[in-house]
């Protein structure tokens, strides 16, 4: 048995795509040794359902010319940009304020003029470094300043907006690898196998590429073939399963590379390869290499449901009134669904549990959980 992990917290799908043409100040002018009147612009957009955006940044450009004289080009802008979103609970729509930064740029020129200033600001949480998470809903970006000018000047501010956006509805695999040998079971916490005298080598089942079931057998002489009599590509067998590829040789040593983009809500089965060793006596004997891929699923900022897998399965679901969703299909002790940690479940309202049968649903809503 071996564990590669497998993360799932979505994808990206592409870019926050907002126009923000609201937010300019176009062409405005300001006295010498003057600073002119608060300048609020705002911008609505919306981050759609089933999608949050990482990431985020605000660009600002500041550019401006002297207007009359022939002092050096003077001007300091000021102010704070504010993100606000407006959450709609039960019909009732309150502001809430995410995310709001000072705002400092100047104009320092040449007596040739002009001069412009870039300042691009990344939303971070207030209490560091972390980049805020936007979730899905809508939005309004506001830019409250002022300019004073040392010299008479007319200035330009512009922004632009960008972050990616992430597919929340869907929590996918990342493909990764590891490695392990079925005979011996090293590298993979698996149990190694007895070969006795008359070992003549080894069978393993699976599908090829193009979905049909597949037999290869390792012969004690070194060849390789399959139920055809194909011989395998320079010793190693192939075999497709439901969420990777496993290649092996005829020492036992294999790989196996789980694909990446699966949907976790489809792993409703272990990933197994049945394999049998053979005795020139004509004996034999079976066993599984049974993959373990341990799912670790993160959820997002939005409000996340996630399937149960047919693993033991650890779910960070982060913020949102999330849900998980088990299956009870199988009849074991667990529904086929794994034991599962739920590492960070706070059991506030808003949460829930929901086990689905053949003979209905069992909901849970917890008031609390010390």
């Amino acid at each position: 048995m071996i564990s590669p992990p497998v993360a799932g917290n979505g994808n990206a799908v592409g870019y926050l795509d907002a126009s923000v043409s609201n937010l300019a100040v176009p062409n405005t002018a300001v006295a010498a040794n003057a600073t002119s009147a608060a300048k609020v612009t705002s911008q609505n957009f919306t981050i759609a359902e089933g999608r949050e955006v990482d990431g985020a940044s605000i660009t600002l450009n500041l550019s401006g010319n002297r207007t009359s004289g022939l002092s050096l080009l003077n001007g300091d802008l000021s102010g704070t940009v504010t993100l606000i979103h407006h959450v709609t609970v039960g019909g009732v729509t309150t502001d809430v304020t995410v995310w709001t930064s000072s705002l400092t740029m100047a104009l320092d020129g040449s007596l040739l003029s002009p001069s412009s200033d870039t300042d691009t600001v990344t939303l971070n949480m207030v209490n560091g470094g972390i980049p805020l998470q936007l979730a899905a809903g809508d939005y309004t970006l506001s830019i409250s300043h002022t300019m004073h000018a040392g010299t008479a000047l007319s200035y330009n501010l512009s922004a632009s907006v960008a972050g990616t956006e992430i597919l929340t509805d869907a929590h996918l695999t990342v493909g990764q690898s590891v490695a392990g040998n079925i005979l011996d079971g090293s590298d993979a916490n698996g149990t190694p196998d007895t070969l006795g005298s008359l070992h003549s080598g080894f069978t393993i089942s699976g599908e090829n590429n193009l979905g049909i079931a597949t037999n290869w057998t390792f012969h004690s002489d070194g060849t390789v073939t399959n139920d055809t009599g194909t011989s395998a590509s320079n010793g190693n067998a192939v075999l497709y399963g439901e969420y990777g590829i496993l290649t092996i040789n005829g020492q036992g040593g294999y790989t196996y590379q789980l694909n990446g983009g699966v949907n976790t809500d489809a792993i409703t089965s272990k990933e197994t390869f049945t394999y049998t060793l053979i005795s020139s006596d004509g004996g034999s004997s079976t066993a599984n290499l049974t993959i373990d891929l341990h799912p670790q699923i993160a959820g997002s900022v939005n409000d996340d449901s996630v399937h149960s897998t047919a693993y033991d399965d650890t779910f960070s679901m982060g913020v949102g009134a999330d849900t998980l969703v088990y299956n009870l299909l199988a009849d074991d002790n667990t529904g086929g669904n794994g034991s599962d940690i739920w590492s960070d479940f706070s059991g506030r309202p808003g949460r829930s549990y929901r086990c689905f049968g053949a003979v209905g649903r069992l909901e849970w809503f917890p008031r609390y959980v010390g």
